[in-house]
């Protein structure tokens, strides 16, 4: 019962402290828990993070500078086009991965030669 008293009184505390700070600093740009926040997140990452207990059963497939660098003579420059997305989800799928998630922001149209947009906008 105490643990949960002590939770609910510093639960309290935060949110008050988060209300009373957000109100001081309206409009200056810096939220003072925001940088908190921010300034400690890789330090508290480092603390609790134990690689050695990760699971081996999954893989995370990025796209870093270094493969934008090898890939960019068979793939063109970033932004890559569509169909080279399609043809490294299809070589995931294949894999015997149960799911395949695919963090990619698509914000512009395609607009290389031979897209599906391209064909779109030539008719």
């Amino acid at each position: 019962m105490a643990g949960l008293l002590v939770g609910l009184v510093s639960g309290a505390a935060v949110l008050g402290a988060d209300l009373l700070s957000g109100a001081l600093v309206q409009g200056s740009g810096g939220h003072p828990l925001q940088i908190a926040e921010l300034k400690t997140y890789d330090w508290r990452l480092n603390q609790t993070a134990r690689p050695e207990s990760a699971r081996k059963d999954i893989a995370l497939v990025e796209i870093d500078e270094y493969s934008l660098r090898n890939l960019q003579p068979y793939a063109g420059r970033w932004p890559w086009p569509r169909v080279v997305h399609a043809m490294l989800i299809d070589y995931l799928a294949r894999a015997p991965a149960r799911l395949v998630a695919y963090d990619v922001n698509f914000a512009e149209p395609d607009s290389r030669r031979g897209s599906i947009q391209s064909r779109r906008r030539a008719t």
